[in-house]
């Protein structure tokens, strides 16, 4: 499951599932159905997907039991990026002009919002294959990690805007658990056992909770270093060092 190879059919199962949910619920000719199928329709690194898959057959289960969950997952972290993007006003994201810059701040807004609404439709489905009992229980950890992923965007801004110079590691790993961990790594993992497994107790969620979250850190700690370094044809987007010059700064 972790080879270049399985990752790539893991994508490939969930984009297959987004364009189902896109094809059936906007009108194909509608202006909606182009800008909410557009960065769902770039390629990306598809890793939360990918995890929540992975960890279903990880404990033995089937995944494609998965695949409504991890196809809300990744239509969440679309509408995220839309808004990141909003927020940072950046110009480019996977290799293409941000869906803010191509077609305008409210428009950009709107999808985003469309997004987060379609997210929520693949949960239901859930009801059909997993039963009441465990569709409510991840719809509850979706639901937590939402307001988790709030809180630490909000932490973010709010030390951007008050230009805090005072922070500590200790600082930055508490935003980044709940800014990234959570809906990257912990959220996924945990969903992805859920469904896979016929029990699974409070410590063995723990147990994944605790491994996701050092990946999750690793990749944000990552994330910010290519954000700082990297070339616009290895990262998709503008590095700060491009943004920056392009403003003038």
């Amino acid at each position: 499951m972790t080879s270049d190879v399985s990752l790539e059919r893991l994508k490939s199962l969930v984009s297959s599932r987004m364009d189902y949910y896109l094809q059936n619920t906007f009108d194909h000719e509608a202006v909606s159905f182009k800008l909410i199928s557009d960065y769902p329709s770039r390629p990306g690194k598809g890793i939360r997907p990918a995890l929540c898959l992975a960890a279903c057959g990880l404990v033995g289960g089937n995944i494609s039991n998965a695949l409504n969950t991890a196809t809300t997952i990744e239509f969440l972290h679309n509408a995220f990026l839309i808004k990141d993007d909003l927020v940072d006003g950046s110009v480019y994201r996977r290799h293409d002009v941000t869906l803010n810059r191509k077609y305008g701040f409210e428009l950009a807004l709107n999808t985003g919002d469309a997004l987060n609404v379609l997210g929520m439709t693949p949960l239901f489905d859930n009801m059909k294959e997993l039963g009441v009992r465990k569709s409510l229980q991840i719809i509850r950890e979706i639901h937590g990690m939402a307001a988790k992923s709030v809180e630490g965007q909000c932490m973010e801004l709010s030390w951007i805007k008050s230009n805090r110079l005072d922070l500590t590691p200790d600082d930055y790993y508490s935003m980044a658990e709940r800014k990234t961990c959570w809906y990257t790594c912990i959220t996924p993992c945990r969903t992805g056992a859920i469904i896979g497994a016929r029990s699974i107790g409070a410590r063995d969620l723990e147990s994944i909770t605790r491994f996701a979250r050092s990946i999750g850190l690793g990749f944000q700690i990552r994330d910010d270093i290519l954000n700082l370094v990297a070339s616009f044809e290895n990262y998709g987007k503008e590095s700060t060092e491009t943004y920056e010059r392009g403003r003038g700064l």
